[in-house]
C-alpha cells in the first residue's frame, strides 16, 4: 500500500490533527489551498547521490496544477508509524512551475 502524506501551504500547531480536504472534481483547479491540508501519495523515490533523494508525490489528477509561485515552499506533514508523533517540515519543490499531476522534492537524508 502506498504511503499517504499531507501537503499544505500553512503551518498549524504540530499537535493539531491532520485534516484532509474533499477531492476537488475540477482537475484544472490548483491543488494547493492555503487553508486546507490535502492528501498526496508517494509514487517514486529517485536516488541522486549517497544522501539525497527526489521524492515524487502524485496529485489527484494528471492534469492538476500545483498552484505554487516560484520560490515558495509547502509544508509536508505525516504521522510517524513508530511513535504516532506528527512531523511537519517545509520544502521547496524542485518541480517546474508549470508541471502538472505531481510534485517533486529534493531531500537530503542525514543519519542520526
Amino acid at each position: 500500500k502506498p504511503y499517504q502524506y499531507h501537503i499544505g501551504t500553512l503551518s498549524g500547531a504540530l499537535s493539531a490533527p491532520v485534516v484532509t480536504a474533499l477531492t476537488n472534481d475540477d482537475p484544472e483547479a490548483p491543488f494547493l489551498d492555503p487553508k486546507v491540508w490535502k492528501s498526496v501519495t508517494l509514487t517514486n523515490i529517485e536516488r541522486v547521490n549517497h544522501d539525497s533523494l527526489v521524492y515524487r508525490f502524485a496529485l489527484p489528477h494528471a492534469s492538476t496544477p500545483l498552484g505554487l509561485p516560484v520560490g515558495q515552499h509547502v509544508f509536508v506533514r505525516l504521522r510517524r508509524k513508530d511513535t504516532g508523533e506528527v512531523v511537519q517540515r517545509a520544502y521547496t519543490p524542485v518541480s517546474l512551475q508549470d508541471a502538472r499531476g505531481a510534485i517533486d522534492f529534493l531531500i537530503k537524508c542525514v543519519s542520526r
